[in-house]
């Protein structure tokens, strides 16, 4: 069984008091935590056998206040049943997704996770969290996700081996490295948006992104942002927490965007709205540039980004046949989420009274994109 513990390599974590941003995530309980929060009267209130939205399993979930605030067990941004908390509140910041492989991942929209070293060390934290992952029996699963996968190759991808999923992370890092983070979004994009035939041969493939001739893809950005921020449900809608430890929800309302802070109990204080046409896609300097060029090789080599392309291809496949080109749907995938990044660290360049991202918005930018990119679907997923 492989694992990918990477990510963690160069991390460390400390937990700050007053954050609670995991307290906003519903857990699903796992195995005999369904037994014993039903069994204690005190954890079995703050259970339900629904998710927020709609979903039902054969395990409960942890009920958030209201069902848009925060965990029904936080109070005062403390967990009141810390030592007895789900397993999930346990592994967090880190996921573990299970692909064609185990890989852990680090949850940058955590504050709490450094490169200066100090608190728990990414080692730590990967041992730790595989022996708590353990309780999933990560061997058996990991061998029936790598035959979902072999399924995925010969039912989806016309039976071709190659390129496999290593072979276009390492491609596309490659190519973001040398076009930079704007060129690569522009090409990618582009290309997912062409209709002419592309090769599957990486080598090939590399002539034709250079020969492209990339569109406005302004457009493309301000379509996204309208529809991952005009969700009905609070709990649709992208969630961090800023310098202040403060909840913040964007949301658009009608030609406006509107930041809101979250109150415990899931109701919104807006403070500031701007129209969504003056956030545009703003430049960065080239400080802040390197930082989000780092981030976009790190979601290319993550298996979550490779996963999703995956799952779309099996989605599309139902409607319109097999054979899918999987190159294309990788770098249409990775251009539309590095898209989606780059608009949301505008905005947040917008509301600070910013013409151009430097290296404080460029962070901030990738603690506010990456819990949501985190639940993308995927083939495979986390546990």
């Amino acid at each position: 069984m492989e694992i990918d513990t990477a990510e963690l390599d160069d991390l460390s974590l400390v937990c700050l008091e007053g954050c609670a941003l995991c307290c906003l995530c519903q857990a699903e309980l796992v195995g005999d935590e369904n037994r014993r929060f039903s069994e204690n009267p005190e954890l079995k209130q703050g259970v339900s056998r629904e998710s927020i939205f709609g979903n039902k399993t054969n395990n409960l979930f942890l009920k958030l206040k209201n069902d848009s605030g925060s965990c029904f067990f936080l109070s005062e941004r403390k967990c009141s049943i810390y030592s007895s908390r789900p397993l999930y509140c346990r592994l967090f910041p880190v996921h573990v997704h299970v692909g064609d492989r185990v890989q852990l991942v680090a949850n940058l929209s955590c504050r709490g996770l450094n490169t200066r070293g100090d608190g728990t060390p990414g080692k730590v934290l990967s041992d730790t969290v595989l022996s708590l992952a353990d309780l999933f029996d990560l061997r058996k699963l990991s061998g029936d996700m790598r035959n979902l996968y072999e399924g995925f190759r010969k039912h989806y991808l016309g039976g071709k081996i190659k390129p496999n999923r290593r072979d276009i992370q390492n491609f596309s890092v490659e190519f973001l490295r040398d076009f930079g983070y704007r060129k690569f979004i522009e090409r990618s994009i582009t290309l997912a948006s062409s209709e002419e035939k592309i090769p599957e041969n990486l080598g090939k493939m590399r002539n034709v992104l250079e020969g492209l001739i990339p569109g406005d893809i302004t457009e493309a950005a301000i379509v996204g942002a309208m529809e991952t921020f005009s969700g009905r449900k609070l709990t649709e809608l992208p969630i961090w927490t800023n310098g202040d430890l403060r909840w913040m929800i964007a949301r658009i309302d009608d030609e406006d965007i509107v930041m809101n802070r979250l109150s415990d109990d899931g109701s919104l204080v807006p403070y500031r709205r701007i129209k969504v046409k003056d956030v545009g896609l703003r430049d960065f300097d080239e400080n802040a540039g390197k930082i989000m060029t780092d981030y976009a090789a790190k979601l290319i080599r993550r298996d979550l980004t490779y996963g999703y392309a995956a799952y779309l291809i099996k989605l599309e496949s139902l409607r319109a046949g097999r054979g899918k080109n999987i190159i294309r749907y990788f770098l249409g995938t990775i251009g539309t989420i590095l898209l989606d990044h780059w608009w949301r660290t505008s905005l947040i360049a917008a509301i600070s009274g910013r013409d151009i991202i430097n290296t404080d918005i460029a962070r901030e930018g990738i603690i506010a994109y990456d819990m949501d990119y985190l639940d993308l679907p995927s083939l495979g997923g986390f546990i």
